[in-house]
């Protein structure tokens, strides 16, 4: 398990992430159409060695500083960030797990459907009709969502982008073994199978903590997702909330009258000591007598 994504927004050091960013890499490249996109006024890419590393942005009306890396690379910029700038707001985290099974894909999918239908999600699959050793992809969750789960064919997308060099020389894919650059494992292609959550938490109290999380905890991010993460790696993760509950009236009703007296109520809470019940009891003496002396003309 693993980040396969990590992006982020750093506020108020700005000169000190720019420089910690630039330091990751030997060669800057300009990127001023995601600049745009993500509405800054500077973008670039770091490479190290004629490689990307990670993508920078800044300037512009925002005071921060936003930064994106993805595959083998995701945990340059996850550990820069965490050890030196704590409490950065994470917009995208995608957690990973790879499989080294051949029946991989379809028992994954047969799992996410019933969680699916039960969650009422989108359960959309792409396939290439015309090269089916392409490989497939399965969504559980909309394009849109604060959550969603993508199970896919790796080592079948490997092979195809190797096909593309290779001008389709390469054989089929229960013969052809490909390179996880991560594990450093050679997998058949058929049977590498990948499935992550992708994590986009729109509140920033969701994500400074997800700047702290493990890609295990991840999975925690909604009933759906850490259902499935259950029922398919047999861990049970703990949840965390990416938004929160809509506070009813009779909620909103409550706050504002413990915010109005709460140096009265701790005052009585200090009183009755570690008994708690007895402010409960004593509230619902004082709310009868009021009820009395109301039905006697007295208020």
């Amino acid at each position: 398990m693993r980040f396969d994504w990590y992006q982020a927004t750093i506020k108020g050091r700005t000169e000190e992430a720019i420089d910690a960013l630039l330091g990751l890499g030997d060669e800057v490249r300009s990127i001023p159409g995601l600049a745009r996109m993500y509405h800054y006024e500077v973008g670039v890419e770091v490479c190290r060695e004629g490689l990307p590393v990670v993508k920078g942005f800044w300037g512009g009306q925002n005071d921060t500083v936003h930064a994106v890396a993805s595959g083998e690379e995701t945990q340059v910029l996850e550990g820069l960030l965490r050890r030196d700038f704590p409490g950065h707001l994470v917009t995208r985290v995608d957690s990973a797990e790879d499989f080294d099974d051949v029946t991989a894909y379809e028992r994954i999918k047969a799992i996410m459907m019933p969680i699916a239908q039960k969650k009422r999600l989108e359960f959309k699959e792409y396939a290439d009709k015309l090269w089916p050793d392409s490989g497939n992809t399965q969504y559980m969750g909309g394009s849109g969502s604060a959550a969603r789960v993508r199970l896919y064919e790796k080592g079948k997308e490997q092979l195809s982008k190797a096909r593309k060099v290779c001008r389709g020389l390469l054989g089929d894919a229960s013969k052809v073994w490909v390179l996880n650059s991560v594990t450093g494992e050679k997998v058949r292609a058929d049977s590498w199978a990948r499935l992550e959550v992708q994590c986009r938490p729109p509140e920033e109290r969701a994500r400074v903590q997800l700047s702290t999380a493990t890609p295990e905890q991840v999975w925690g991010c909604t009933p759906a997702v850490a259902s499935l993460y259950q029922e398919v790696c047999g861990v049970d993760v703990p949840r965390f909330a990416m938004t929160r509950r809509r506070e009813t009236e009779e909620e909103r009703s409550l706050r504002v009258m413990v915010t109005q007296y709460e140096k009265r109520l701790q005052g009585l809470f200090d009183k009755c000591g570690e008994d708690d019940s007895a402010v409960g009891r004593y509230l619902r003496e004082v709310l009868e007598q009021v009820r009395r002396d109301r039905r006697l003309g007295l208020i």
